[in-house]
């Protein structure tokens, strides 16, 4: 049994300017394009966690429900810091960072304040994400507020470089992903396809429908035009008869 990550429904995933900072906290290296991936999961009991945690709440057995973070650069396949925090990892981190919310609602506002790091922002409080390293001998993932009088750190979690058995999983993981996406990108390209002949199928018989009612309709003028003329006939011969037969008394 291992880790399982949704993949196909990520609770977050945007490419953010990240701040690099080196090993004093107050030198800023430069910044970096960054994707910033955030997942829902499970995982064995007591895989880097305590053995007393809560069983997932799907009813799985034997698993716990963990949030898998990811920081890592489209460019550059090798380039991973992660973390996974299981329920019972996260007692331990709310007491650290002293955070109000439990497991459920900690995503939520994760993902609020990562949003508020997305693009140009204005006001006297800017936000942005930074990663630190090396920090614990590790590396740390931080959301940053910053105004004119001081930097808030609102978040700072410890994630870990990429080694080669993490960049194997996460490897396969987004090939497995970019192939079901590809079956799904082609099976709505086969349906679009598909309604499209039919679309096409019903347009040539409205059209042959079209055509055959314009040429009853031709005819039908034509048989009508004929009717005309036969009565404009008809009724110029009885005219002409009506006034032949006036005009004999007269002569006579």
């Amino acid at each position: 049994m291992t880790t399982e990550l949704n993949r196909d429904a990520p609770l977050y995933e945007a490419e953010l300017p990240v701040r690099l900072v080196g090993e004093d906290a107050a030198v800023v290296e430069g910044e970096r394009q960054l994707t910033v991936r955030l997942l829902e999961g499970t995982r064995p009991l007591g895989s880097l966690t305590e053995s007393a945690a809560p069983q997932s709440s799907d009813g799985a057995a034997g698993r716990e429900r963990l949030l898998h973070l990811e920081v890592c650069d489209a460019q550059d396949p090798y380039f991973l810091y992660a973390l996974a925090v299981g329920e019972g990892d996260f007692h331990s981190m709310r007491r650290e960072h002293a955070l109000l919310v439990d497991f459920a609602a900690f995503p939520q506002h994760f993902v609020d304040l990562l949003k508020r790091c997305e693009g140009p922002q204005r006001g006297e409080s800017t936000f942005c994400a930074a990663l630190e390293r090396p920090w614990r001998n590790a590396a740390k993932f931080a959301v940053v507020e910053s105004n004119a009088f001081k930097q808030v750190e609102h978040v700072g979690l410890g994630v870990v470089l990429g080694d080669d058995h993490m960049l194997k999983a996460y490897l396969a993981g987004r090939l497995s992903q970019a192939l079901l996406d590809n079956k799904r990108s082609i099976s709505a390209l086969q349906d679009a396809s598909l309604k499209r002949d039919s679309n096409g199928d019903e347009v040539q018989q409205l059209l042959s429908e079209k055509e055959a009612l314009e040429d009853a309709l031709r005819k039908h003028e034509a048989s009508a035009q004929a009717a005309l003329r036969e009565c404009e006939a008809s009724a110029r011969a009885r005219s002409e008869e009506h006034t032949s037969e006036l005009q004999s008394p007269l002569q006579s």
